[in-house]
């Protein structure tokens, strides 16, 4: 049995024996694409850096350093990874927690620590750790669920979203340890912090009361900077912070570039129907290239007999 796969709609034979269905699983790999003039051309010009036999997952680029956080389930269980960013080498594994706990993560701008959002208590709270796996602090433990964490410029904080009673949105905390603070109310969003300043971008998706828009906001005061209506989730500041990167929607096949200040657009990627983005268009370091996960869902009729 394929436990990353699912069944939809099983039919039993008359004798009770035998049983076909549609068995379905996501086959996910890692891109880049170049960002030249041609949004069609930066699709066609765009290279797989990792094959669907990782099935890599919620990839993030830290600031500055030529590397590739991902989460695969290679050894099993979903667990965090590093690979080099020009694919010269396998990734290596950070972390090794039983039971898919791991999900969202995220580098320290100087590369020495990871924040990462984890389930093994019974839900979501958000820890930090070093990279080779010691000193882990747990930021975060509330009732409520912890997740999408990102750092500040200067490592001292990590922003994240949460839904606990005491105020659901963006909140911060010390990155070793102390009370979070509450940012903003903003009631989902995916969070990325600007690598220069205290402007975080945010993107409220189809869980909020006001659906379909991203927003910057500053990190000390929670004002909103600027606030576009927009169908793109998972903003990701350039290396420079003077612009973003969005996603045209989960399974969207389009990457558009938003102004940092103004939030006004324009396409930069544009790939074919069947090449699907899920998560964010991380950028490389020196800011000429995105990193995107492709994500392609796989269907096939089996027969099981005897079961």
């Amino acid at each position: 049995m394929n436990i990353g796969a699912r069944f939809n709609r099983p039919s039993i034979s008359a004798k009770g024996n035998r049983m076909v269905a549609t068995l379905e699983r996501y086959q996910r790999e890692i891109w880049q694409a170049p960002l030249g003039p041609d949004p069609k051309a930066n699709a066609a010009r765009a290279k797989r850096l990792l094959d669907a036999s990782w099935n890599p997952w919620w990839t993030q680029v830290p600031r500055g350093a030529p590397v590739i956080l991902l989460n695969s389930p290679a050894t099993g269980s979903r667990n965090l990874w590093l690979m080099p960013i020009d694919a010269s080498s396998s990734p290596r594994q950070l972390t090794s927690l039983p039971g898919n706990v791991i999900t969202h993560a995220a580098l320290s701008p100087d590369g020495r620590r990871l924040a990462y959002s984890s389930v093994e208590s019974g839900n979501a709270e958000v820890w930090v750790m070093n990279l080779d796996g010691s000193n882990p602090v747990r930021l975060t433990d509330d009732p409520g669920q912890d997740f999408w964490p990102t750092w500040s410029p200067d490592g001292k904080w990590v922003a994240f979203h949460s839904n606990r009673s005491a105020g659901r949105g963006l909140w911060k905390a010390p990155s070793d340890g102390g009370p979070a603070e509450r940012v903003s109310n903003v009631p989902f969003s995916r969070t990325d912090w600007s690598p220069v300043d205290n402007r975080i971008a945010i993107s409220a998706g189809s869980q909020s009361a006001n659906p379909d828009r991203v927003k910057v906001v500053d990190a000390d005061s929670g004002k909103i900077l600027w606030e576009v209506p927009s169908p793109e989730s998972f903003p990701v500041w350039s290396p420079d912070g003077k612009s973003l990167s969005v996603v045209q929607g989960d399974g969207g096949n389009v990457i558009r570039i938003l102004d940092g200040r103004t939030g006004e657009g324009r396409v930069a990627v544009e790939f074919p129907d069947n090449f699907h983005m899920i998560f964010r268009a991380a950028w490389t370091p020196d800011g000429k290239s995105l990193i995107v996960n492709r994500q392609e869902l796989l269907s096939h009729i089996v027969l099981i007999e005897n079961f």
